[in-house]
């Protein structure tokens, strides 16, 4: 069985895990809801070396053959175990974040698995920028609310609770009112809806800082 403590074995290891293991890990920094910590993710990380060595293999030839120099040579094996798979990692992340791969094959009338795995991750995760909200809670209580820069939506499928950093009461002619400087954590469990709308007429802004 091979020893992954061994220094023996750190070539290999870095060969056949790592560009996987940094590919994978930098595109699930895109991505919230599908994270694996099970026997299955090894296998994820050599599957996906796997492929990348079979594309960077030919440019090791090509160091192995051109370069004379070690130290070069060291430059170039850290740069393809390295600095390129954090590149695809990046680049895959943003391409699955986007769902730009997944609007092409919608496009050519393949129905694919979406690459979010829930409507809340799709809708409130790393995708939402600014929005303005209304949650509805179990006990019937409302409120608006404004989604920021400072609010905080969980992505732990187990705990779906929400920071909203304004909190607004709404009147009967739908004018939101702003609580002074208060902002509300809601726990996991208690919102029974959540209403996206357009900006809503607010009054009290004046006095949020």
């Amino acid at each position: 069985m091979l020893n992954l403590a061994s220094l023996d074995n750190l070539p290999l290891i870095l060969i056949c895990v790592v560009p996987g293991f940094i590919i994978v890990s930098i595109r699930s920094q895109f991505l919230t809801g599908r994270s694996r910590s099970d026997s299955r993710t090894f296998l994820i990380y050599v599957t996906v070396s796997f492929l990348y060595n079979s594309f960077a293999f030919p440019f090791v030839d090509y160091i192995e053959l051109r370069s004379q120099s070690g130290f070069y040579k060291i430059l170039i094996w850290l740069a393809l175990s390295l600095f390129v798979p954090a590149f695809l990692g990046f680049l895959f992340g943003l391409v699955a974040q986007e769902h730009w791969f997944y609007k092409v094959l919608r496009n050519c009338g393949l129905n694919t698995v979406h690459p979010v795995e829930t409507a809340w991750d799709c809708v409130l995760g790393t995708n939402m920028t600014e929005q303005w909200v209304i949650i509805t809670l179990k006990d019937g209580i409302y409120f608006g609310g404004f989604c920021g820069s400072e609010s905080f939506i969980s992505s732990e499928a187990s705990e779906r609770d929400l920071y909203i950093e304004r909190i607004y009461d709404i009147d009967n002619n739908n004018t939101w009112h702003l609580r002074d400087k208060t902002s509300m954590l809601v726990a996991s469990g208690q919102v029974s809806r959540i209403e996206l709308i357009p900006q809503p007429t607010t009054k009290g802004e004046d006095h949020h800082e």
